[in-house]
């Protein structure tokens, strides 16, 4: 018996530190392991409506951030999206307009590119390709800046450098200040 609570304090112990901070609640007023992932279960991987709310409500609200990886934050939303096939699907098009929704303001063009065609009905695939490419192609373009930067910097130095190391005309006629 005594090994047993040990086994069962443990096993809520990991299961609570696996928890997103807001979940936690949850499960304090349990006292076993087998309760808290029951209870855990049900309410977010369950088939109700409860669990899709969850998921859902993760999927539209999000917001990535500039400056974390786009691929990691989009793998977030399509994560829950394939929890969601386990109740019940989101359509790959409302994924699509989810990642789309989600992109920080720097993204605006490509948000423009990617809803401009009417007649076109995006993948969640193809709006994936292009977020990644667009932040590939603003890391080369921030880093050919800041090159640029450095590259200007240094021959300022040298040029004020080269200016210092000239001999000062010194004047002879008494007129001069």
């Amino acid at each position: 018996a005594d090994l047993w609570r040990r086994q069962n304090k443990n096993a809520y112990v990991q299961i609570s530190q696996c928890l997103e901070p807001e979940i936690v609640p949850l499960i304090w007023a349990t006292k076993s392991a087998f309760r808290a992932w029951k209870l855990i279960r049900n309410r977010y991987a369950g088939k109700g409506a409860q669990g899709r709310a969850f998921l859902l409500k993760k999927i539209w609200r999000a917001e990535f951030e500039e400056s974390k990886d786009m691929l990691t934050q989009i793998n977030e939303i399509v994560g829950y999206s394939r929890r969601l096939e386990f109740i019940k699907p989101i359509s790959d098009d409302d994924l699509a307009q989810a990642i789309i929704i989600a992109l920080p303001p720097s993204y605006e063009t490509l948000v423009t590119v990617l809803t401009g065609n009417k007649a076109a009905t995006l993948s969640s695939e193809d709006v994936i390709s292009a977020v990644v490419e667009h932040e590939s192609r603003s890391k080369e373009s921030a880093e050919k800046a800041l090159r640029a930067q450095a590259r200007a910097a240094q021959t300022s130095m040298q040029d004020a450098s080269k200016g210092s190391n000239k001999p000062k005309k010194v004047c002879t006629n008494p007129k001069c200040p």
